[in-house]
């Protein structure tokens, strides 16, 4: 073989190692994980609304010191939420504490090991509904599920505040069921009384009685 052709081949050779070498691009590293977060409510209570409006529908609420999921932190002065009840929805900013770095709870996977601490869990939830009832013997302990709003008047008087809002079920169609909306009488000091609304008969009942001597009597 010539002089010529040797180099020739070199040559070949050196440029196709050359682009082999160039083809080859770095591997793009994976974008982080955003970690799940935990939110606590600081309001005494706090509206969850259906969507990042100070006009959307109210679909429920929580109470101060309520932990929920917070997938997605704050955004544009709104939080999207989770509870561990099934409720989600949006709610204000400025009445929830994001607990920076902390991943929500999870439900824990059911096996024979976890069921001491589910029992546990049951007895926490139990305790927290506890602290929401009124003390024996006060007026608002005489206010039971299933009174009117004269009923509640006659034993509480007028209430400092009232607010009206709609549940999912308002959404439902052909639904003719109970709780399509929610009224809530507020008490300085007292706490809230909940009714729920029947679409058919139009008549509030009483659904729930939430003690809170904090309750500053407004939305």
């Amino acid at each position: 073989m010539t002089n010529r052709k040797v180099v020739a081949v070199l040559l070949f050779s050196s440029i196709a190692l050359a682009a082999c070498a160039g083809s080859k691009e770095p591997a793009a590293e994976a974008p982080a994980a955003t970690p799940a977060l935990e939110a606590e409510v600081t309001a005494n209570s706090l509206n969850v609304r259906e969507s990042a409006s100070a006009t959307a529908a109210i679909v429920g609420s929580v109470k101060r010191g309520d932990r929920v999921f917070a997938p997605n932190g704050e955004a544009d002065g709104w939080v999207y939420i989770e509870t561990d009840g099934g409720l989600t929805g949006y709610v204000s900013a400025q009445y929830v504490r994001i607990l920076e770095g902390q991943p929500a709870a999870q439900p824990a996977a059911a096996t024979p090991a976890a069921e001491p601490a589910a029992k546990q869990s049951e007895a926490a939830k139990a305790k927290a509904a506890e602290g929401t009832r009124p003390p024996a013997g006060t007026k608002l302990a005489r206010v039971t599920d299933g009174m009117s709003e004269p009923e509640v008047i006659a034993i509480l008087g007028e209430p400092t505040s009232r607010q009206d809002y709609m549940t999912g079920k308002a959404w439902i169609p052909y639904y003719y069921g109970s709780d399509v909306s929610r009224l809530d009488y507020r008490y300085k000091g007292v706490g809230i009384v909940v009714f729920g609304r029947n679409r058919y008969s139009g008549k509030t009942r009483v659904i729930r009685v939430d003690y809170d001597p904090n309750e500053d009597g407004y939305p």
